[in-house]
């Protein structure tokens, strides 16, 4: 009974230490505005995502300038050039995280209010300031005020209808909660066995296998993204960007906790073979 008791222990301690070891990373990473932000700000420096971006910013701030279609053929050079050197403008860096700051703030807000509407985007990629930055720029070179576009957000994906989105970003802060009971059901499960040493050594190579999953699914978010981004290819592009550099902090997450539950269940084995041996001996 003890042995069954102790297994039982054992199998909820791995199965909430993979739990929060996943909304650790969710927190830390998309739940909170500076984690995202580390995470995709260096897209805004990948070639591809710059020429889908500036293509992008021409497209929308050729068709907000309203001007006659004289000035307008002359403008449309003029912005084209602007869209293709913003990356190189000083306010570019400054720009691009203020636009990644208020798309996660708007993909995020009313999460504390109420669930969200089935169908509303994953994510929302607000372009207003790098717009801003390069109505600006035109404006000085064509003694123009050129308007920004009065819709600068690209929508990305769609929420399930489960309301899995407004539960996944409430429950990632319960991770600490769910790291402890995990710990004290770990505990338990030493507590109650009859071969601690045995017990301990599953835990540690339950943990390894955890850690094993994690590097696994790394490998498997890319796709994903790629699936879910829509038919925008500046959509597309940074969907496939950022789940690229996900799935490398997630892999690189992974690796200590697989090492981890390998050197525990090692410790473990060795402490039970000497045991074994001071047995024997006396």
């Amino acid at each position: 009974m003890r042995t069954v008791v102790s297994a039982v222990f054992a199998l909820v301690a791995l199965l909430l230490a993979a739990a929060a070891l996943g909304a650790a990373w969710v927190d830390a990473n998309l739940v909170d505005e500076d984690g995202f932000v580390a995470i995709a700000a260096p897209l805004g420096q990948d070639a591809t995502f710059q020429e889908e971006l500036s293509a992008a910013l021409a497209e929308d701030l050729s068709g907000s300038t309203s001007l006659p279609e004289p000035i307008a053929a002359l403008v449309g050079p003029v912005i084209s050039d602007a869209a293709s050197a913003i990356a190189q403008a000083p306010g570019y860096p400054a720009a691009w995280e203020e636009s990644l700051r208020i798309s996660h703030a708007l993909t995020l807000a009313g999460q504390d209010a109420g669930q969200p509407a089935a169908g509303e985007p994953l994510f929302q990629l607000d372009l207003r300031p790098l717009a801003t930055l390069m109505a600006d720029q035109v404006s000085a070179g064509i003694n123009v005020d050129v308007p920004v576009p009065e819709d600068t957000v690209i929508d990305m994906g769609s929420r399930p209808a489960n309301g899995a989105f407004a539960w996944i970003t409430h429950a990632a802060a319960l991770w600490p909660m769910v790291g402890a009971a995990s710990a004290v059901a770990g505990l338990l499960a030493l507590l109650a066995a009859r071969r601690r040493a045995t017990t301990l050594m599953l835990l540690g190579a339950g943990t390894a296998v955890v850690g094993l999953i994690g590097w696994y699914a790394a490998g498997l978010v890319p796709g994903i993204a790629a699936k879910a981004a829509g038919g925008n290819a500046v959509a597309r592009v940074f969907a496939e960007g950022f789940a690229a550099r996900a799935a490398v902090e997630i892999s690189d997450s992974s690796v200590p906790v697989l090492i981890g539950g390998a050197a525990l269940a090692a410790l473990a084995l060795v402490v039970k073979v000497l045991f074994r041996r001071d047995r024997s001996y006396r």
